[in-house]
């Protein structure tokens, strides 16, 4: 569990939902962006700053309801 890391949650159906992990503070919460991508569409269809109870997020790695993922398979990043 790193900053700057990329996560991706299992399933979703219709959409996916990404997470970009910015930091973690000292008052054990996660800073993160959350953004659901729509891959019929190849579009992001929103787009959410947020602040995660740090046990909360552990829990999703701990269940594998999230999974790191490597930058360069996000599908709505630029690549050059």
């Amino acid at each position: 569990m790193k900053a700057s890391r990329w996560y991706k949650a299992f399933g979703g159906g219709r959409e996916e939902k990404y997470y970009h992990i910015i930091e973690f503070d000292e008052d054990e919460r996660v800073r993160g962006t959350l953004y659901i991508f729509n891959p019929l569409f190849r579009k992001v269809v929103r787009e959410e700053d947020r602040y995660f109870d740090k046990k909360w997020w552990m829990e999703q790695e701990l269940y594998n309801t999230v999974h790191e993922v490597a930058e360069n398979s996000v599908p709505f990043l630029m690549k050059f």
